[in-house]
């Protein structure tokens, strides 16, 4: 095994800033796990612990003057993703600073990978959460070496390598199959809530998803007509399904208190039509 971030491009890693970003995130968990358990001795042991480590993971790795944390060109985007997604940055300022130069990176580098299968994993759920889904697409539709269109090229399983070198059905880099759920199809749990946000790339046309939650079984189906989106929507649960674009019939629906573009969805199967604005790929 590789240190760092393994199965790399260049098969170099950060396995020292990597290490101590896992270690303050497992002290972050250990800390909740104490509030559940009610252990306030604990807590407040955990907590401590989080603040100085993150305290020093800073003072060793960020790079003031470049605004990012340390690497090089081998490793960039693997060392700036996980510690703004563990929360590392000590404030918004800098986590801004960083992820601006992340974007930056991922342009300069023709929307290619930078990563190996830890900073893979983090970067497409960073660039997710933080409302760069048309980023996240671009960069699983990039042609050439790295990515994943080069990778299945004549394939169907996806392999262990970047370089096709080493084992054609592996599921080293298969975190990416979340992406097609949360993503594209915007499922995302907030406070035991179920909420949809999809994403609709405008070079796609159609697109058909199907899940099992706890809940029960989630569908999306979506069609693309000129200007316009018919979907149809089945959710086991009340759910809140978040659209940019304008809903007709919105008043058959309620919305979601101080949120004009989210609306509530009762359990069932639900035919929507809506127009949507165009977002046009990087």
């Amino acid at each position: 095994m590789y240190p760092g971030d393994t199965i790399s491009k260049w098969k170099r890693g950060t396995p020292r800033l990597l290490s101590t970003a896992f270690y303050y995130n497992n002290i972050k968990l250990s800390k909740s796990i104490a509030k559940v358990l009610g252990d306030d001795t604990l807590y407040q042991a955990m907590d401590s612990l989080a603040a100085a480590v993150k305290h020093v993971f800073n003072e060793t790795y960020y790079d003031n003057e470049n605004a990012c944390y340390q690497s090089d060109q081998y490793t960039f985007q693997t060392a700036q993703v996980v510690p703004v997604y563990f929360g590392l940055a000590p404030n918004d300022s800098i986590e801004s600073l960083v992820m601006k130069g992340l974007l930056k990176d991922i342009e300069k580098k023709a929307y290619h990978f930078n990563t190996g299968i830890i900073g893979t994993h983090y970067l497409i759920k960073l660039l997710s959460h933080s409302g760069h889904d048309e980023l996240a697409y671009r960069l699983l539709i990039s042609k050439g070496f790295p990515s994943y269109s080069n990778m299945l090229d004549g394939e169907t399983t996806i392999q262990e390598h970047w370089s096709r070198k080493a084992s054609r059905n592996h599921v080293m880099f298969g975190s990416v199959d979340a992406w097609m759920y949360e993503g594209l199809g915007g499922i995302k749990a907030i406070d035991s809530v179920l909420h949809l946000h999809p994403y609709f790339p405008n070079d796609m046309d159609s697109m058909s998803i199907k899940t099992v939650l706890n809940t029960g079984e989630y569908q999306l189906k979506w069609i693309r007509e000129a200007n316009k989106m018919e979907l149809d929507i089945t959710v086991p649960q009340a759910t809140y399904l978040r659209l940019e674009g304008k809903l007709k019939n919105k008043k058959h629906y309620q919305f979601l208190d101080g949120a004009d573009n989210t609306i509530k969805l009762p359990a069932g199967s639900h035919h929507l039509t809506y127009r949507f604005r165009y977002f046009k790929l990087p």
